[in-house]
């Protein structure tokens, strides 16, 4: 089974993450009508759980290349590089220290496939930010875990009529 977690915020704050970090993913839609029972608000969270791996961190940095094979330069010529895949787990994790006064809030397309490669759900969501972020590193086998409960941000009641 494969998953695919990306932010679709573009530049350095952009972040993909795959099967090799990702472990488990749950989805939940909650109304809170305990509330108010006439409330329609739906709040969509997401649990992501993964692996924080440091194997491959002393190997040299591959360079990106084009569709005819060129090494890929940045506006100012310097060369382009992949990047790895704990370079994204780190994104999350300092995603999830932003204020919320800051741009905290980011869209996301969530891609899942079967061990065929098919894919079984795409999702996307807009206005999500980190609620819970947790690591945890052990030394016996060699990597870390991570936790991010991510929730859509509520819209609350319109008001443009007042």
């Amino acid at each position: 089974m494969g998953i695919r977690f990306n932010t679709t915020k573009q530049g350095s704050d952009y972040i993909s993450l795959t099967e090799y970090s990702i472990k488990n993913v749950m989805f939940n839609s909650d109304k809170n009508t305990a509330l108010n029972p006439k409330i329609n608000d739906i709040t969509n969270s997401i649990i992501i759980e993964g692996l924080i791996n440091f194997e491959g961190l002393d190997l040299p940095p591959v360079p990106k290349r084009d569709e005819f094979g060129r090494h890929m330069v940045d506006e100012a010529g310097e060369p382009q590089f992949e990047e790895k895949e704990i370079d994204s787990v780190r994104k999350l994790a300092n995603w999830a220290i932003i204020p919320e006064y800051l741009d905290c809030y980011r869209d996301l397309e969530l891609d899942i496939t079967n061990s065929a490669g098919s894919l079984v759900k795409k999702t996307s969501y807009e206005n999500l930010f980190i609620v819970e972020y947790v690591e945890i590193f052990d030394d016996a086998q060699g990597h870390g875990k991570f936790y991010a409960l991510i929730r859509e941000r509520e819209n609350g009641p319109d008001h443009s009529g007042d």
